[in-house]
């Protein structure tokens, strides 16, 4: 209902409801496209700044997460930041996010860090995997036990670690990068920290005389910006995760996943409605990520 000031007459109709026919017409139009509007640009708020949805699409995150189980993620659960071009662009004063919030063993989805395949363009895919390690922690992987900073981390028990997979597991120790760090930089050091440097938007080469020259300025040692994080698939065995491509970037991460609200088994076929009701993994739904 619409309210009018007081002592205004309604306005006579042909139908005695006091508005003609047009006139109630052009008002619902008016109602549905200011509704219609407002629940678009709630749901953007929503998608951009606090709740988003992903899909599982692998393996990796065995017994954790399942292939088919679809997640909501949290990105308020370490502050407001700038995780995509649109907050960004709304928000262009906003701080990264609050690297005191995240958590070892936090579950988190972020953009591929690594490097681009050149046929799949600019995009970079979010992931999910578990953080295993903070900046300045140092991380090392002895069989089927992770070390941070020396002592043993306790997590979900990891599948698919057999005898095949020892000399992968067998990792580390490496230091994770921390903002403020200073790195020296040489021609034997170089290769390893590639891809921070290229994450911080610097553009490195080695020269003919084997000296360092960033965005072609000679360099030896270069003062980290950013705070890094070591992740890992609970189900290391088949997981390509920070022993691959590196450490991810604290302006990678998109929020913590807290909740699987859907999930469907794959590998059940869908030759009917039975099977189709089958391939739902009931037991999973509303279940919280630990």
């Amino acid at each position: 209902m619409i309210a009018r000031p007081a002592g205004q007459q309604p306005v006579s109709g042909d139908d005695g409801s006091g508005t003609s026919g047009s006139v109630r017409s052009q008002r619902w139009v008016w109602q549905t496209a200011v509704i219609l509007a407002a629940t678009i640009a709630s749901a953007a708020v929503l998608k951009v700044f606090v709740v988003e949805a992903f899909r599982v699409p692998s393996a990796s995150m065995e017994r954790t997460l399942l292939p088919g189980d679809y997640v909501l993620v949290s990105k308020l659960a370490y502050g407001i930041h700038r995780s995509n071009a649109l907050s960004a662009t709304l928000l262009p004063t906003a701080s990264s996010l609050h690297s005191s919030l995240i958590r070892r063993g936090d579950v988190i989805v972020f953009e591929y860090p690594g490097p681009l395949n050149p046929l799949s363009g600019a995009v970079r895919m979010p992931f999910i995997k578990r953080c295993i390690g903070l900046p300045g922690d140092e991380v090392a992987l002895r069989g089927s036990q992770v070390l941070i900073n020396g002592r043993a981390l306790l997590l979900p028990s990891a599948k698919g670690i057999g005898a095949d997979d020892h000399a992968r597991s067998d990792w580390g120790p490496v230091t994770i990068p921390a903002a403020g760090t200073v790195i020296a930089l040489s021609g034997g050091t170089f290769d390893r920290w590639r891809q921070v440097l290229e994450a911080e938007g610097q553009h490195g080469v080695i020269s003919p005389d084997g000296s360092i020259l960033l965005n072609g300025q000679p360099a030896r040692e270069y003062t980290l910006r950013r705070n890094y994080y070591f992740v890992l698939g609970d189900n290391r065995g088949n997981s390509l995760d920070s022993r691959v491509w590196g450490f991810v970037p604290e302006n990678a991460v998109i929020g913590k996943a807290v909740m699987v609200y859907w999930s469907w088994d794959p590998s059940v076929p869908t030759a009917s409605l039975r099977d189709l009701v089958r391939r739902v993994r009931w037991a999973r739904i509303g279940s919280i990520i630990r």
